[in-house]
Protein backbone atom coordinates (compact mmCIF):
# COMPACT_ATOMS: atom_id res chain seq x y z
CA UNK A 1 0.00 0.00 0.00
CA UNK A 2 1.63 3.43 -1.37
CA UNK A 3 0.94 6.35 1.48
CA UNK A 4 0.71 9.89 0.82
CA UNK A 5 3.06 12.11 3.11
CA UNK A 6 3.80 15.58 3.30
CA UNK A 7 6.16 16.88 5.71
CA UNK A 8 7.50 20.29 6.16
CA UNK A 9 9.98 21.28 8.63
CA UNK A 10 10.96 24.70 10.34
CA UNK A 11 13.12 25.40 9.16
CA UNK A 12 12.94 23.70 5.38
CA UNK A 13 16.12 21.57 4.64
CA UNK A 14 16.33 18.98 7.25
CA UNK A 15 16.50 15.33 6.51
CA UNK A 16 13.70 12.56 6.68
CA UNK A 17 14.29 9.36 7.46
CA UNK A 18 11.53 6.63 8.22
CA UNK A 19 11.27 3.22 9.44
CA UNK A 20 8.84 0.68 10.89
CA UNK A 21 9.23 0.70 14.99
CA UNK A 22 7.73 -1.98 17.52
CA UNK A 23 8.72 -2.69 21.30
CA UNK A 24 10.49 -5.89 19.78
CA UNK A 25 12.40 -4.88 16.78
CA UNK A 26 13.27 -2.33 14.54
CA UNK A 27 13.66 -2.04 10.87
CA UNK A 28 16.43 -0.08 9.30
CA UNK A 29 16.27 3.88 8.59
CA UNK A 30 15.20 4.71 5.20
CA UNK A 31 16.09 7.88 3.68
CA UNK A 32 13.17 9.69 2.04
CA UNK A 33 14.96 12.97 1.14
CA UNK A 34 14.98 16.80 2.35
CA UNK A 35 11.81 18.74 3.77
CA UNK A 36 9.47 20.16 2.01
CA UNK A 37 8.80 16.36 1.19
CA UNK A 38 5.48 15.04 -1.17
CA UNK A 39 6.00 11.95 -1.49
CA UNK A 40 3.78 8.54 -1.59
CA UNK A 41 5.69 5.24 0.43
CA UNK A 42 4.76 1.91 0.49
CA UNK A 43 5.02 0.36 4.23
CA UNK A 44 5.56 -3.22 3.01
CA UNK A 45 2.93 -5.56 3.66
CA UNK A 46 0.23 -2.74 3.34
CA UNK A 47 -0.68 -2.72 7.19
CA UNK A 48 0.77 -1.98 10.61
CA UNK A 49 0.75 -4.98 12.84
CA UNK A 50 -0.42 -4.89 16.44
CA UNK A 51 2.17 -2.93 18.25
CA UNK A 52 3.99 -1.74 14.91
CA UNK A 53 4.30 1.93 14.78
CA UNK A 54 5.50 4.36 11.25
CA UNK A 55 8.60 6.25 12.85
CA UNK A 56 10.01 9.12 11.54
CA UNK A 57 12.94 11.28 12.35
CA UNK A 58 14.10 14.63 11.14
CA UNK A 59 17.40 16.00 11.43
CA UNK A 60 19.42 18.85 10.84
CA UNK A 61 22.58 20.51 11.15
CA UNK A 62 22.50 22.72 14.89
CA UNK A 63 19.05 21.51 15.98
CA UNK A 64 17.85 18.89 17.93
CA UNK A 65 16.32 15.79 15.85
CA UNK A 66 12.77 15.10 16.04
CA UNK A 67 10.86 11.72 16.19
CA UNK A 68 6.95 10.97 15.64
CA UNK A 69 5.19 7.59 15.85
CA UNK A 70 1.98 6.52 13.95
CA UNK A 71 -0.08 4.06 14.95
CA UNK A 72 -2.08 1.76 12.42
CA UNK A 73 -5.48 3.98 13.77
CA UNK A 74 -3.44 7.06 13.88
CA UNK A 75 -2.62 6.67 9.70
CA UNK A 76 -6.10 5.90 9.19
CA UNK A 77 -7.43 9.19 11.10
CA UNK A 78 -4.91 11.41 8.93
CA UNK A 79 -5.84 9.51 5.56
CA UNK A 80 -9.47 9.76 6.80
CA UNK A 81 -9.25 14.19 7.74
CA UNK A 82 -6.59 14.91 5.10
CA UNK A 83 -5.88 12.00 2.66
CA UNK A 84 -2.24 12.19 3.59
CA UNK A 85 0.23 12.04 6.64
CA UNK A 86 1.33 15.18 7.39
CA UNK A 87 3.80 17.09 10.12
CA UNK A 88 5.46 19.74 10.27
CA UNK A 89 8.00 19.75 13.06
CA UNK A 90 9.34 22.94 14.34
CA UNK A 91 13.00 22.35 14.76
CA UNK A 92 14.75 23.81 17.92
CA UNK A 93 18.14 24.93 18.31
CA UNK A 94 20.47 22.44 20.21
CA UNK A 95 24.42 21.01 20.35
CA UNK A 96 25.27 18.10 17.78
Amino acid sequence: KNLPMKLQSDPLGAYVVIQKHSASSDSDWIYLGKTPLNIQRSIGEGKLKKGESLRLRVMKDGYSDQVRDWDAKAIEADLDQMGHLFWNPRLVPGNQ
